[in-house]
């Protein structure tokens, strides 16, 4: 297996040493109810007359509750949407992260049934209610239409359901935070760095403290501790969806095994490499420029 250059593996070596005095905080695996089986979640290139849409992180500012036109999101809950130009939808629904099909030609847009994970959140009042209206209100959507900052997403009948802002990333967003890093190749069961499938999508989002993205078959998130180019990800939660195909189930789980190993990272223009403490190679991503 090729392994970095003396130098970076000395330098992140180090920064390992450091970080192992850190404690890291793990999410317990959560679990989708359903007995459905998925098609592996494959890269589909989309119309360009969809980039308005597409590649930017949308937050929720109001939806339809049933009890008013438009109601407001609880203050301190936070919703977001990102719809992919794989034909991916996926973000945080206030206490739980979900994932879904989507397309999409200007105007028109639908979005399946989302998974999720099954979390339980206390706080603030009465987030799980406002997230199952959400969730519910995805499927509504019919079409959507873009205003300089504000997407709206409207039912058949052209009535408003969801209505985001475009999130602006943060001044003190770290080198791999914000950007969405699509997997090329990892460390599988044979200890080797295997391809993966074109036709397989699987991403990661990095974004104060919680990564979370596409695993191939499932949505995952995970807690994660930064400390300059030392990095600890928790135990990832994912929704409990099963894929007809083996070796994508096989390969999400190598994924999520690999992530357990992270002590660092290594970021190019576009690219990021993330290494185990001896400084081997376990997942190697692009990104898009945003």
């Amino acid at each position: 297996m090729k392994s970095l250059p003396a130098s970076i593996l000395a330098c992140l070596l180090v920064l390992a040493v450091l970080w192992s005095g850190c404690a890291t905080r793990s999410i317990e695996p959560g679990h989708e109810n359903t007995t459905g089986t998925l098609t592996p979640v494959s890269t589909r290139v989309y119309e360009e007359n969809t980039s308005d849409l597409s590649g930017i992180t949308w937050e929720l500012v109001s939806y339809d509750s049933g009890r008013l036109a438009q109601e407001s999101v609880i203050p301190e809950s936070v919703i977001t949407a990102r719809f992919e130009h794989d034909g991916v939808v996926y973000g945080t629904s206030g206490c739980n992260q979900y994932f879904a099909r989507y397309e999409a030609t200007s105007p028109r847009l639908s979005i399946e049934t989302p998974a999720h994970t099954r979390d339980v959140c206390i706080t603030p009042t009465g987030v799980l209610s406002q997230e199952s209206v959400y969730l519910v209100d995805l499927g509504k959507v019919s079409s959507y239409r873009v205003e300089g900052v504000i997407l709206s997403l409207s039912d058949s009948k052209g009535r408003a359901v969801l209505i985001f802002r475009k999130g602006i990333m943060p001044v003190d967003a770290g080198q791999i935070s914000w950007k969405t890093w699509y997997l090329t190749s990892y460390r599988d069961d044979q200890d080797v760095m295997a391809t993966l499938p074109e036709e397989v999508l699987v991403t990661a989002r990095f974004f104060r403290g919680t990564l979370s993205g596409i695993a191939g078959c499932n949505s995952y998130r995970a807690s994660y501790q930064e400390h300059g180019a030392a990095i600890a990800i928790g135990v990832p939660a994912a929704t409990d969806m099963k894929c007809g195909n083996e070796t994508v189930m096989e390969q999400e789980q190598s994924f999520f095994s690999g992530l357990k190993g992270v002590a660092a990272y290594v970021t190019g223009e576009d690219s990021l490499l993330l290494v185990d403490s001896r400084g081997e190679a376990l997942m190697e991503f692009y990104s898009f420029r945003e």
